[in-house]
């Protein structure tokens, strides 16, 4: 099986380090290495997607397929051939997962540099609110979603119990553990959903929203995870079906959470400077040169393979995907040009097809979503705003993916951002809303912009802004000078391309709708040398040449730290 959408990948590798956010420069200000943790406010504060969600609802099509004899025996039989025809290295795997924490273990999705730096910074403590959303034990991110409240609704025996019971299709299931203080097959509580697939799941796509670049490779990575719930034993295909459905619903509700969205840029922030850091290269040239987990049609194409698991059709092919709410969310960094109801067509564009069991529940077509494949997806959109995929002429809500994929590109290849040659492409490209400049009203000019000592990067700053992924457009002339985070603070940082003319600007922040949600005056200098006092709305700063230089001194340093501490890992 082939995904349509692995083309897309690299058209959309310079794009979506955008829709991630514009850090600060190699060695910056903001200090890696030295990040600040979250306020004990910030960790305590009980958010409103912390409310008790009843996720049983997105998988109640459980209760009719458990009585299915067809369904229960590829169940049985599919869990009992992983179990027994597992290699010795993807048992290991299979146990490293069902031990260690996953959002360090899944470090390998990112790559193996990248893999290992972002290993080495989790377990050295040197990105705390990455730590603090993803940690296995009280993230913040799965912290209220516990798989137990469902599973105790559906109360599915599991594998190794109903081997123990004499059920025919399970006998041959093989006991895998660790030789020292294991306990894989202690827990007596219900197979479905697999509460490890969910956290996997939650995790990883939490990483994704922070890496939109590799969300095929990091979710391909928490595909295994739950396919080794299998591996050991533990659990059915369904249940890793559903744990899916679950994780991707936890980050989705947490994504539409304002608050804990500003926090999840606040860690995106941390994690892309920390991994530039180490890498000493901007971001998209360190994937580039990476060893990948797997390229980005592998990622695709074994992630898609295991959404159904092998199942006969239980319900009609060709039928409408219900896009539930707040899925849209899940594409925030991945397309943040798209308004939400755009990005519900990618998603429905790029789910599977219908009639696989879970295909639809109480709350939508969870099991439908193919995250990697919408994550990656280039997009096309029409004069009426209607959104289509590159190279397809289909209608939103009717394409499924399958399918050549003439002019793949993969990460290392060649320039992720050029057109796929050959290939006509349909419709116009999305275009970003950019306003007029009659909209910088002037109730609007709450923001203040400041200049680095070089003069061509500039930070806007307004704390309403905190959180919030926007555009930023330099005006008179509209420049587009791509789609920044902001942090906490409410400030972004963004360089000003040299072709600028010197002079009095107006810099404005710009959701996806195009309206201004904020502007602030900028004055560019004439010419470099005389950027030793800039003006910014009224306000100049100034770097000390000795201050950069013991920066670059201490970042240099602690680069070569690091790759001793990761070349010295067993």
């Amino acid at each position: 099986m082939t995904s349509a959408r692995a083309s897309a990948r690299p058209i959309r590798l310079l794009a979506i380090g955008a829709g991630a956010g514009v850090l600060l420069s190699t060695f910056g200000a903001s200090g890696a290495f030295a990040a600040e943790p979250f306020t004990e406010e910030q960790i305590e504060t009980q958010y409103p997607s912390d409310a008790e969600y009843r996720y049983e609802l997105i998988m109640d099509q459980f209760t009719q397929l458990r009585e299915d004899p067809s369904i229960v025996a590829h169940n049985d039989r599919l869990t009992l051939e992983t179990n027994r025809d597992a290699t010795p290295e993807q048992v290991q795997r299979a146990i490293t997962d069902q031990y260690d924490d996953m959002s360090i273990s899944m470090h390998d999705g990112l790559g193996q540099n990248l893999g290992s730096y972002y290993e080495a910074g989790r377990l050295a403590g040197d990105l705390p609110k990455v730590d603090e959303l993803l940690r296995k034990e009280g993230g913040i991110i799965g912290r209220s979603s516990s798989s137990n409240p469902a599973k105790k609704y559906f109360n599915y025996t599991r594998p190794y119990l109903r081997m123990a019971e004499g059920v025919e299709e399970l006998q041959g299931l093989e006991y895998r553990d660790r030789e020292v203080g294991g306990d894989a097959w202690g827990s007596r509580s219900g197979a479905f959903p697999s509460g490890h697939t969910s956290q996997a799941l939650w995790q990883a796509t939490s990483l994704a929203m922070m890496l939109p670049e590799l969300a095929p490779q990091i979710l391909a990575r928490a595909s295994e995870a739950g396919h080794n719930r299998m591996v050991m034993g533990v659990h059915y295909p369904l249940d890793v079906i559903s744990g899916r459905m679950m994780g991707n619903t936890i980050v989705a509700r947490r994504m539409a959470d304002e608050p804990v969205r500003a926090l999840i840029a606040e860690a995106t922030t941390e994690l892309r400077d920390y991994l530039e850091t180490a890498c000493g290269a901007p971001l998209g040239e360190c994937i580039a040169a990476d060893q990948p987990y797997l390229d980005g049609a592998a990622s695709l194409e074994i992630y898609e393979e295991r959404m159904t698991y092998g199942f006969e059709r239980v319900g009609d092919a060709g039928q409408p995907v219900t896009v539930p709410e707040p899925a849209e969310a899940l594409l925030l960094t991945s397309h943040p040009e798209l308004d939400a109801e755009q990005r519900r067509q990618v998603l429905a564009l790029t789910a599977i097809d219908s009639g696989y069991p879970l295909d639809e529940g109480a709350e939508g077509s969870w099991q439908r979503l193919n995250l990697p494949a919408a994550m990656s997806a280039e997009v096309v959109v029409a004069e009426d705003g209607t959104v289509s995929l590159a190279g397809d002429g289909e209608e939103p809500g009717t394409e499924q993916p399958g399918g050549e994929n003439p002019g793949t590109e993969q990460p290392g290849g060649e320039n992720p951002g050029a057109e796929n040659p050959g290939t006509e492409q349909p419709g116009t490209p999305a275009q970003p809303a950019i306003p007029s400049e009659d909209a910088l009203t002037a109730e609007l000019g709450t923001a203040v912009a400041t200049f680095d000592a070089q003069g061509r990067e500039v930070t806007i700053r307004d704390a309403r802004l905190a959180g919030q992924q926007l555009r930023l457009v330099l005006f008179s002339e509209p420049v587009d000078l791509g789609v920044v985070t902001f942090d906490a603070t409410g400030s972004a940082t963004v360089a000003l391309p040299a072709s600028v003319p010197a002079g009095a600007h107006r810099l404005a922040a710009v959701d996806g709708s195009g309206a201004v949600l904020a502007w602030a005056s900028v004055t560019v200098p004439a010419a470099a040398t005389d950027r030793d006092e800039l003006s910014a709305t009224g306000a100049s700063i100034a770097a000390p040449a000795a201050a950069g230089v013991l920066a670059l001194l201490l970042g240099a340093a602690l680069i070569a730290m690091r790759r001793v501490r990761a070349s010295a890992r067993p």
